[in-house]
């Protein structure tokens, strides 16, 4: 078992310091860090901590914004981690996903997630719906799926190609590959390592 840390700033001019304090006090065995915007998972140290963590690690950060700026990319993050057998622990929110306490703040979240999506494609019904009645709705046709991506997708389903060279190769963002994943049906392969 290994005890790993992340911290990450948004840009190279503000500084990790406050967070490499926290980081002192844990003494980790390793330290992942970014210095990059959180608005998605595509992030150099993120994507090397994620492949390095294994089952019974713990990883310690410093508050879940520095994991994610969006609800959605952190519970993808803290699912994985979970599927992964990898405890969190975040210290400015005082949580820790090994405990019950934990465990019901990640179901809230996931909950409130939830119920944001549903306001935000209701929403966008009824947008569609006004612009429809205006006769300004062009609507759009989606690009067709390439046939880098489906080999991702195919590869990555049996198992046969760990998620971030799927990614890599597949020509579209983290977040659109897991999307079309779902859209199109494909399950990774739970019976080999999604490293």
């Amino acid at each position: 078992m290994a005890v790993i840390g992340y911290i990450r700033v948004s840009t190279d001019q503000q500084h990790l310091e406050r967070q490499e304090e926290l980081m002192k006090k844990i003494n980790p065995d390793r330290i992942f860090s970014d210095k990059q915007s959180g608005k998605n998972t595509d992030r150099p140290g993120f994507q090397e901590m994620m492949a390095y963590l294994r089952k019974g690690d713990e990883l310690h950060v410093e508050s879940f914004s520095r994991l994610s700026r969006t609800t959605t990319d952190l519970l993808a993050t803290v699912e994985k981690l979970n599927e992964m057998g990898v405890i969190l622990h975040s210290h400015k929110e005082s949580m820790d996903t090994s405990t019950p306490t934990g465990k019901l703040m990640l179901t809230v979240m996931a909950g409130i997630s939830q119920f944001e999506r549903e306001i935000m494609l209701e929403r966008q019904k009824e947008g569609i719906a006004e612009a429809k009645k205006r006769n300004a709705y062009k609507g759009g046709k989606r690009k067709e799926d390439s046939t880098e991506l489906i080999d991702a997708l195919t590869k990555w389903s049996k198992g046969d190609l760990p998620t971030k060279y799927a990614v890599k190769i597949s020509g579209v963002s983290r977040r659109t590959f897991y999307y079309r994943a779902k859209e199109l049906g494909y399950e990774r392969n739970k019976g080999k390592k999604n490293r």
